[in-house]
């Protein structure tokens, strides 16, 4: 779901599944288009490492369809597989006692690309991934920002389509983490489709198109953000101003007071402008005043608020 009209990618339809009794996903169905990022959101046990080990095949497909550039796993596995390409969270992506330049090697092999092939995709991957340094260091001995790094490089070096990606700047510092960040932004320019999982609410503002928020196996919402200002009733501001206030105003859902300036948060309708919110502090030393766009971190607290309330 995320670009309209475009080339289908990874098409969920109607995906449920159980592991014994229990019910961990219901009913999943969204789309990915060619060039696009959507990124999975939930707690811990929603459901967003499940979709995507049925999707690379590690769990058998029970109940729905999932297709890949309209090729299905049953029917189709070469060239389902050849279209994708995926780095799970843990430290299973690679074999441990081999070097990183000997698993590039190995699932190159495994991909059956032609030999005349692997050794420019391995320097070009090299270079963008910033790896060439440790190339001959086995990956146990290497940190998690360099295994992760080599995980990524491992599983594009066929040069796939579509690549899922579970937590892939989990327990990264910020220098890897931003690196990685960088490269999808590439792979989404030259036409890559991505799904991540990832609790970086940051991390997933800055890289995707799209959100889909789950909540105990089924979807609650599939939120693009191109389109979000134009679908909200609501908009926020956030207002810095001079000195120590103790405002009251209604449309206030979030203060802030320090020795030297007040900041608020300001919840009002979508017709309200920055002009309507300067003169509310007229009588004020405004410092800023911005539009506060709505993120991914602002729907997730929001349904777990929803969720609390409930119970």
């Amino acid at each position: 779901m995320i670009k309209k009209g475009g080339l289908r990618m990874l098409d969920v339809a109607g995906v449920s599944h159980s592991f014994g009794h229990k019910k961990v996903l219901s009913n999943i169905s969204f789309r990915i288009e060619k060039g696009s990022v959507l990124g999975l959101v939930g707690v811990n046990g929603a459901g967003k490492t499940t979709i995507i080990r049925l999707a690379v095949g590690l769990i058998k497909l029970s109940e729905g369809t999932i297709r890949v550039n309209g090729y299905s796993l049953e029917d189709n596995p070469r060239e389902y597989q050849s279209k994708i390409g995926a780095v799970l969270e843990g430290k299973q992506n690679l074999y441990p006692r081999m070097s990183v330049l000997e698993n590039l090697k190995y699932f190159a092999c495994l991909r059956k690309m032609k030999k005349c092939n692997i050794k420019d995709r391995i320097e070009e991957l090299e270079s963008d991934l910033a790896i060439k340094a440790f190339m001959n260091k086995e990956v146990y001995a290497l940190s998690n920002g360099m295994q992760q790094k080599a995980a990524i490089a491992c599983s594009l070096i066929h040069e796939p389509e579509l690549i899922f990606l579970d937590e892939p700047t989990l327990g990264l510092d910020y220098e890897a983490a931003n690196l990685i960040h960088q490269y999808l932004l590439k792979l989404r320019k030259k036409g890559k489709s991505i799904l991540i999982t990832s609790h970086d609410f940051n991390f997933l503002n800055n890289v995707v198109d799209s959100a889909l928020f789950l909540e105990d196996g089924q979807i609650r919402c599939i939120q693009n953000f191109k389109d979000i200002d134009l679908e909200n009733e609501r908009v926020n501001y956030k207002v810095v101003i001079s000195g120590v206030h103790h405002f009251d105003h209604d449309c206030i859902i979030s203060k802030q007071i320090t020795d030297n300036y007040t900041e608020l948060i300001l919840e009002c309708d979508k017709n309200t402008g920055l002009s309507d919110i300067l003169r509310i502090f007229s009588d004020e030393k405004v410092i800023s005043l911005e539009k506060k766009e709505t993120t991914i971190k602002d729907i997730y607290l929001n349904m777990i608020g929803e969720q609390k309330n409930a119970k």
